[in-house]
């Protein structure tokens, strides 16, 4: 149970959020319509994963959530909360953001990646190709903007692919943009191991419905795993398992879960003899569109071997929270994250979460995927800034923070990477008077800052 936290009081007539979430082994998540919610003194109170009410008696409640499963074993989980009348007397702290201000006033500067602590935030630099061609932040200018992370690869993470590139050939420019754009400014870059094979495969992968399905191409990639990693280590600490391995539009692409799951434990103790200090990425998955895939990863024995897990957080084109599904989808979002973490955990998983590529188009970008943009730039900042905000304060490291910024997007967010720059999830309690219970509507993350400076953003 997420919300209400235990030992929780509120005032008779306030909106109290609750919510709450299971996992069951056999079929990864229970249906949202058996969960049911009940007062040891009101009764049933509400059913689903997360509703509001604010009916509740004055009295002490136990709350109960109760899921069950389509075999009907059932689970449950309480907490005690309080409620007490509005004429009683209610000890808390009031503060008013910036009413009556007076403090002085300053100019805020973007400083350069390599000037500020870790922001937590990445880019992602999809190929060698792209590093100069302007398409994105190349890497002469990328250290201006605040980003502390960049994913990449020496050949395409993703069809279109050129077959006619060595794969095992690793230009010199290649390696002096690793140094001098990367390291020498102080951002962390990490490697996604994606291959090819286009010595044996000239004319592209024929025939085939997905990858690593004989001895002889896990071989392969063994080979090439091992030369990466033996060319950058030292320079490179983080590795990436392949990239989007579920993605089944491309079957040179397309891993099957239990190959994804072999190649992994195959793939780790190469990385391991090449570079011990090495850290290694898995998942890549894009949940967006099912969450089967990264969850059959979860609850396999690979967990221990990993050191970071990563999935596709938000899928491409979309633009606001107002289209259907995908308010739904940002709505469970939180929840969908405690249920990663708390599967990993229980494998034995102890690393790092990542939240990569979100993805917005802005308008001026070409419409290659025919979806929803934002209106207009304003809207644009909102959307990448709130997704950003969402992976940060569930604990995330946020990677890939999508292409195409306009040039209102990108001052913008340039602040926002100094102002997020050392900062952690932090649990402040913001009370929000006035808010409607037909209206309220409100999203809340707080943080705190390196110098242990509180702040609340919401929207």
């Amino acid at each position: 149970m997420y919300a209400p936290a235990d030992g929780a009081f509120f005032i008779e007539g306030t909106r109290i959020t609750f919510s709450g979430y299971a996992i069951d082994l056999e079929e990864y998540y229970v249906n949202e319509s058996s969960f049911v919610w009940t007062s040891d003194k009101d009764g049933q109170i509400g059913t689903g994963t997360s509703f509001t009410s604010s009916s509740l008696s004055v009295n002490t409640h136990i709350i109960t959530m109760t899921a069950t499963d389509g075999m009907g074993a059932a689970g449950s989980s309480n907490v005690t909360i309080s409620v007490v009348a509005a004429q009683l007397p209610v000890t808390m702290a009031d503060i008013i953001v910036q009413e009556g201000n007076s403090q002085e006033k300053s100019q805020l500067t973007a400083k350069p990646s390599k000037d500020i602590a870790d922001n937590r935030i990445g880019a992602i630099v999809s190929n060698f190709s792209q590093w100069d061609d302007g398409s994105y932040h190349n890497l002469d200018n990328i250290g201006d903007t605040g980003f502390k992370h960049v994913e990449f690869t020496i050949q395409e993470p993703e069809a279109p692919i050129d077959y006619s590139q060595d794969e095992f050939n690793i230009p010199p420019s290649f390696d002096a943009h690793i140094d001098t754009a990367l390291i020498q400014n102080n951002i962390t870059p990490t490697y996604v191991l994606s291959f090819w094979d286009k010595a044996n495969h000239p004319q592209g992968w024929q025939g085939i419905t997905s990858r690593f399905t004989t001895e002889e191409e896990i071989l392969r990639y063994l080979d090439f795993v091992r030369f990466i990693v033996n060319r950058f280590k030292d320079r490179i600490q983080y590795y990436k398992i392949w990239n989007e391995p579920d993605n089944g539009s491309y079957p040179e692409q397309y891993i099957k879960a239990s190959d994804m799951i072999e190649l992994i434990r195959r793939t780790v103790p190469v990385i391991r003899q090449e570079y011990p200090d090495a850290k290694i990425v898995v998942g890549g998955s894009i949940v967006s569109n099912s969450q089967r895939y990264l969850f059959e990863l979860l609850t396999s024995d690979i967990m221990p071997l990993v050191d970071v897990i990563d999935w596709m957080t938000m899928s491409d084109g979309v633009s606001s929270e107002q289209y259907g599904y995908w308010r739904n989808y940002h709505s469970d979002y939180p929840n969908f994250v405690q249920r990663v973490k708390d599967t990993a955990t229980a494998q034995g998983f102890q690393g790092e979460y990542w939240g990569s590529e979100l993805w917005w188009w802005p308008p001026h970008y070409p419409n290659i995927i025919n979806l929803n943009y934002p209106e207009n730039a304003i809207v644009e900042v909102k959307n990448r800034t709130r997704g950003i905000i969402t992976q940060l304060g569930l604990g995330l490291g946020v990677r890939a923070v999508g292409p195409g910024w306009s040039p209102i997007v990108s001052p913008a967010l340039t602040n926002f990477f100094t102002i997020m720059a050392g900062a952690v999830p932090d649990s402040l309690t913001i009370i929000i008077e006035g808010a409607q219970e037909d209206t309220a509507d409100i999203t809340q993350y707080s943080f705190m800052s390196q110098n242990n400076v509180p702040g609340v953003i919401l929207w």
